[in-house]
This record gives structure tokens, sequence and C-alpha cells, in this order.
């Protein structure tokens, strides 16, 4: 068939405006045969690149499909859309008892998301409730009852007074002071040999620090030289303090005179003079 072409003796002084408009059709034919190719490349491609593997890493905290869901992916996500930077801060923010979070593309069709539950749960008090924390003072959670650390197993922590807490940032004391001190040597004690026996630790004062393992408390003062202060706690417990007292204070902020005392309380020990067992350098009870 023979293209339709206008021409001046059938359109007469119309012809130039025909001719135009014929022009304009003609362009909108192509420009939208190139958008529905686009469109229909787009398509197929995007349904080769669709995910259909989603690994993720084990956690106690939260099942798979929760983690799925914080990070937005499901069968029906394309790799070509998806950003892994945006799905890990979504995980991160929406399951706060992470540690660290990894989104990987293994392209064409897979998504593997790494995952780290925090190690170390503990629990402050906040008003009538409490704050869920990590060992790097993160706030995790705010629950209401004593049950529901229980559940978690959660040990104590006393702090300095606190800002307003909000979930997912780190705690910062009310006068503003750096909370280096606190992190090192928890930081310290939890990675001790009995940091899987501790019940509380106290950080609540700077050169005033210590940590209790049951009904026996170990008073460091400052978080300074505490390898060796580690080193005369570990040398105690071999010889027998935890086992030898019902409830024990042991006494190493000063490591070459530790001491021990028996059934009182840390703030008893630090005013009252009392009869002490002394320690010998090497940490034995003397």
């Amino acid at each position: 068939m023979q293209e339709f072409r206008p021409t001046r003796e059938l359109f007469g002084e119309r012809y130039n405006a025909v001719r135009n408009r014929m022009k304009k059709v003609r362009i909108t034919i192509v420009i939208g045969t190139i958008l529905a190719m686009i469109m229909c490349f787009l398509a197929c491609f995007t349904a080769a690149y669709r995910v259909d593997i989603m690994n993720v890493g084990a956690s106690r905290f939260y099942n798979d499909q929760a983690i799925l869901d914080a990070a937005g992916i499901s069968e029906k996500s394309d790799m070509i859309t998806f950003n892994a930077e945006k799905a890990e801060e979504a995980v991160r923010k929406a399951c706060p008892y992470l540690r660290n979070v990894t989104v990987t593309c293994n392209y064409p069709n897979g998504i593997q998301i790494s995952v780290d539950d925090e190690a170390h749960l503990l629990a402050a008090p906040y008003g009538e409730s409490y704050l869920v924390l990590s060992d790097e003072l993160r706030v995790l959670d705010i629950v209401e009852d004593k049950e529901s650390l229980t559940e978690l197993d959660c040990m104590s922590l006393s702090v300095p007074a606190f800002k307003t807490p909000e979930i997912g940032t780190v705690l910062q004391f009310a006068d503003g002071r750096d909370n280096t001190y606190a992190l090192n040597f928890m930081s310290s004690v939890l990675c001790s040999d009995f940091g899987s026996e501790i019940t509380h630790i106290d950080v609540a004062e700077k050169f005033n620090l210590s940590v209790s393992c049951g009904s026996h408390v170990l008073y460091f003062g400052s978080s300074s030289n505490m390898e060796t202060k580690l080193q005369v706690a570990y040398n105690m417990i071999d010889e027998g303090v935890f086992s030898r007292y019902s409830s024990a204070l042991c006494n190493i902020s000063d490591p070459s005179g530790a001491t021990v005392r028996e059934n009182i309380s840390r703030e008893a020990a630090l005013t009252q003079p009392t009869t002490v067992t002394p320690v010998s350098r090497g940490g034995a009870v003397g």
C-alpha cells in the first residue's frame, strides 16, 4: 500500500497545517514504538533478575521472615532496584538486638543477609521500666517488667544519670561526661575468664567501678591497669575465694595490696574499717 502524502492540490491553503500534523503523528508513533520496546526490554530484564534465593543468618531474637520483612525483600523483589545499604539500615532500625547486619547481592537472583546478635545484654532501671542496653551502651529496648529481662538473660547495670533514651542510639549521660571509661571497663570484664559469671556491673562512678558475680563483688576502682587487676582477680578465684566465702568483697583497686572482706557490702567496705584478709602479690588469699 502506497503511503499517503498530502498535496497542495488536495488541501490547498491547509497544505502546510496538514503536513505538520502528519509529521507530528509520525514522530508520536516512532516515540511510542521506542518506549514500548524499552518497557518490554525492562520487563524481560527485571524478570530475569527477580529474587528467588534469600539466605538469612540465624538470630535468637528474630526469625528469618522478620529480618526479610525489615529489609523489604520478597520473591517479588527485583535485583535491579534493590539497594543493599538501605536494606541494612532498615534492618538495624527494625531489629535493634542485632549487633551487625550485612546485606550482599549475589547476582542474578540471590540475596544474602548476615547478622550477629548482641552477645551481652544489660538492664538499667528507667523509672518504673528498664532499659535493655548492649555492652556499647546502645539502647536496644525499653521493657516494662523484670520477667522480660529474665527471658532475655540480661545482667543488671548501674550507670550515671542519663538523658532521655532513644532506641538504636548510644545512651548519653546527663552531665555530658565521656562514656569511654565505662566502655573500656565493660569490655575488659565481659571478655575476662569470669565474664560469664557476672550478674551486675557498676559504672555509675568513674573511680568506683565493680562487678558482682552472684554474692561476690570484685572492686576495681578505676579502669586503669586492668590487665594486672584482672590477673589478681583470676588468682583470687583460683585460690577459692568464691567457694570459701558465702559472700566476699575482693578489693583489687590496688593490685599490690589486694584484700578480701567477707560478708560486707561494697559501700560498707569503702567507708568502714574492717578486719581484712590480705592477698599476696600473686593474688593468693593469705
